[in-house]
This record gives structure tokens, sequence and C-alpha cells, in this order.
């Protein structure tokens, strides 16, 4: 038994230690027998009881508050606030809800300005998507541009469907969306901060490529990055040239991603994608910077399922947020696994799963045939499923 509190709680090189609230109460107890004789009556249902369990309960909540404060001193154990206010040590800051972002082709004739520009999608629930405050069409009659939607949350543009201009403007002829707009995202989770400020921690050591990554994680609106690296003298398997980078980044300004490249990349390193932005140094010498932004690979999983004794409607819903959740959690290049889907359909840690079996789960991409068969995702491709692309039906 504990002779004092420096016992119940304490740090040491491992961290802070916080006993059990049973051993403060019987430290309490100890107490009141020490003054009071070892015969007096400290059982729950007694006043000195209660009392003693009240002592035991305020001591054990200051120390569960001090380990608290405690672990707010590091980003990998702080919360909320304490870790909004950590990781500006690192110079950088938890980010706010955005707005969707997509990379806008925009056509016209040369010289010509675009103030205020806004262009509209075609969907059923159409948007607005803003342009810069002003676009200068250069001499070639075609520049790339990075429009934010106007209204708030994760909405979808596939390619080709950011096609009207809404504010029509002499010279401007046209405007469409090579790839898929990044869907905006809510504020920044603790789990997800701290990924990132683990990563922003690397740009000024560790290799050149930890350090693009790291700048680019840090721009406003960048939700998930990755960047490959082709160090030998020969086309890679995923096609990025001898002695380049390639950069996959969703969301985020193009030319803040171009510029964050260029001013980390090694001199002579050559940049790969399908998306071109031209930034300039110090001493306004030009240089187009290439990077990727993420296609979407658009999954549709069918489970087919056998109902057993205990089952309810309700867990067909449970099924398809957590297929789906699995599915949406995959990073680029990951590919969507038959095997991995059962984890998340089976409810882990839901007493729920016995009260069926799971007889037969199929995949498909982007319009596909369902088939059993795992999708492979490319290095620049990211897997997505809406909830309502999971069909579980019963097998009566």
């Amino acid at each position: 038994m504990a002779n004092s509190l420096n016992e119940l709680v304490y740090i040491d090189d491992s961290g802070f230690h916080l006993a059990d609230f049973e051993d403060f109460l019987e430290f309490n107890k100890q107490a009141l027998r020490d003054i009071y004789g070892q015969d007096i009556n400290l059982d729950a249902d007694t006043q000195d009881g209660q009392l003693c369990a009240h002592f035991a309960q305020s001591q054990y909540d200051l120390g569960v508050l001090c380990g608290a404060v405690f672990n707010n001193y590091s980003p990998s154990t702080a919360r909320g606030d304490a870790l909004s206010r950590e990781v500006k040590i690192n110079g950088i800051a938890r980010q706010g809800a955005t707005h969707s972002s997509a990379d806008l082709v925009i056509t016209g004739a040369a010289g010509t300005t675009i103030i205020n520009g806004q262009a509209r999608d075609t969907l059923q629930d159409s948007h607005l998507w803003e342009l810069p405050p002003e676009v200068v069409i250069p001499v070639n009659g075609s520049i790339t541009v990075t429009a934010v939607c106007a209204d708030e949350g994760e909405i979808r543009a596939p390619i080709g469907s950011i096609t009207r201009i809404a504010t029509p403007t002499e010279g401007w002829t046209g405007v469409t969306n090579e790839t898929e707009a990044a869907a905006g995202r809510e504020i920044e989770t603790d789990a997800e901060l701290r990924i990132r400020q683990t990563t922003s921690t690397a740009q000024p050591s560790q290799t050149i490529v930890k350090g693009v990554l790291g700048g680019i994680l840090d721009l406003t609106g960048v939700t998930r990055a990755i960047v490959y690296e082709n160090d030998t003298g020969a086309t890679d398997e995923n096609g990025i040239p001898a002695h380049s980078i390639s950069a996959v980044v969703e969301g985020g300004d193009a030319h803040e991603i171009g510029a964050a490249i260029k001013m980390r990349k090694t001199a002579g390193t050559g940049t790969y994608g399908t998306t071109s932005v031209t930034v300039t140094d110090s001493e306004m010498v030009p240089m187009v910077v290439c990077f990727f932004r993420p296609t979407v690979a658009h999954i549709k999983v069918k489970i087919t399922i056998e109902p057993l004794t205990g089952f309810t409607s309700e867990l067909f819903h449970n099924i398809q947020e957590q297929v789906a959740a699995y599915v949406n959690s995959l990073t680029f290049g990951q590919a969507v696994r038959i095997s991995k889907l059962y984890v998340p359909a089976n409810l882990e840690n839901d007493d729920s799963d016995i009260s069926y079996d799971i007889e037969k789960i199929e995949i498909a991409r982007d319009g596909g045939a369902l088939k059993t068969a795992n999708i492979p995702i490319g290095f620049n491709e990211l897997a997505h499923c809406d909830v309502s692309d999971v069909e579980v039906i019963a097998d009566a």
C-alpha cells in the first residue's frame, strides 16, 4: 500500500504515472485508521466511508487533471486546443474547414483579363466555382488556374463537369476541368494534425523528398499528398522520367504547390505530372513545375449476406458506412482488396456480426462490372466510395 501521494501520482523517465482509484481509496482509509483506530467502520454505506471516498475521488480527479496537463506538453499526446497551441512551435496551425477546389483550364483571346470570374458545373445540384481575383490569358490562349467552390464542404466535380462560364467576359471563350475536383473537408482532426506535425519536422532535415512533402502538406487546403522520386537513369514503372520527382496533391492552390516544389527541390531535378504551373524565382526567371492531381477511382461494392438469428435491418446501413469508410481511408496507390473488405463488412468489435454471415463480396471501378477480384489503384490515384455505392443484400 502507498505511504504517500507521491507514490500514487508521479513522473519518472518513462512518463506520467497515476494509480487506480481503488489505490487512492485504500490510502485514505488507512489514513483514517491511523487517526481513529483500526476498528473504524469505513464501509461504503457509512458516513465516514462516504467521506473517505470523497477525499479519494478528489485526489484521483486532480491526478487525472495533472496527467492531462502533462500530456498536453507533447504533440503526440496533446488534444484539442492544447494540440493547436503545441504545433505552433513547428510553424504550422490546425487547418479549418475548406471548400472544394478544381484546376480549371481557361481558354480565350491572348491578353484577356478576367476579373472575379466564376464558372459553374453541370451537375444536378449546380455550384459556382470562383476563379482567382484576376486571371490574364497568356499568348498561347490557355492558362490553368485553381478555382474554389463557393459552397463549403465535400463537393465533388468529375472530369469535364465544370464547363459553364458564369461571368461572361469578352475574350473568355471556354473553361473545363481536366482533373476531378479535390473535395473540401471538415476541420482538421487531432489525429490528422499529429501526422502533419510529424511530417512538417522533416522540412529542414532528413531527405529532400521529405522536405518537399512537408512543404506541400503545410499549404492551406492541401488534404493529402505524396512525393515519388526516381533517382535512376531510366524511366521507372510509374512513368516518372529519370532524375525526377513527382508529387500527387489533393487540394490546395496549384501555383502555391508549384512554388513549394520549386523552392525545395534540388537543382537539376525534373518534375513530372499532368498539371503544370509556371513559377518565377527571385530573379524573375520562369520555370514550369509539374505535378499530379489525384485521379479518383469510384468504387462500388456489393455484399451478399445470410441473415442469422438476431439480424435487424439497421445492420444494412452500419455495414454500408463501415465499408465506405474503409475504402475512403486508403491512400495513394493502395489497391482495393476483397480480403480486406471482410473486416469492415463484419462490423469489427461489434457483437452484431454474429447475426449474419457474409457469402460474397464483389467490387467494381468506375461503373464497370462487379467482380470478386482486387482492384489495382495507380500511384496517382485514390479510391473513393460513397455510402450509397455499397449495396448489401440478404440471400433468401
